[in-house]
């Protein structure tokens, strides 16, 4: 566990879960963290939607939501610049679209340390 809290001020995430106790323990971790959520979505046709509209940095996608898997949202949200986190109950990813293969995958319950080194890293490639 890191000795500091991480710091993301202004960082603006969309997320995608449809567990709402994980969604709310997530939102409320990137919130400490200085982030703010812009809007969660618990379904797919959702995610995608928001992935076309929101004002965000990066998305935190559950790959599996109530509606199927969300490639199109993952994929719409990279288009518009948007770096792409996926999280996941599996332990290894599905077969996911080549322009999703390099796409951080995280395994739920996910582990505050490894959300925020994915964020990190994901901040320093872009700002690199």
């Amino acid at each position: 566990m890191p000795s500091a809290a991480p710091s993301f001020p202004g960082l603006r995430v969309l997320l995608a879960e449809d567990n709402w106790s994980i969604a709310l323990t997530m939102s409320t971790m990137l919130e400490d963290w200085g982030c703010t959520v812009v809007s969660v979505a618990a379904d797919c046709a959702s995610a995608e939607d928001l992935a076309a509209t929101a004002d965000a940095d990066c998305a935190v996608l559950d790959i599996e939501l109530l509606d199927g898997l969300c490639y199109s949202a993952a994929e719409r949200a990279a288009a518009r610049g948007m770096a792409v986190i996926f999280t996941s109950g599996y332990d290894t990813p599905p077969d996911l679209p080549p322009a999703l293969r390099d796409t951080p995958w995280l395994v739920k319950p996910v582990a505050p340390a490894h959300l925020q080194r994915a964020l990190q890293s994901l901040l320093e490639t872009r700002n690199a």
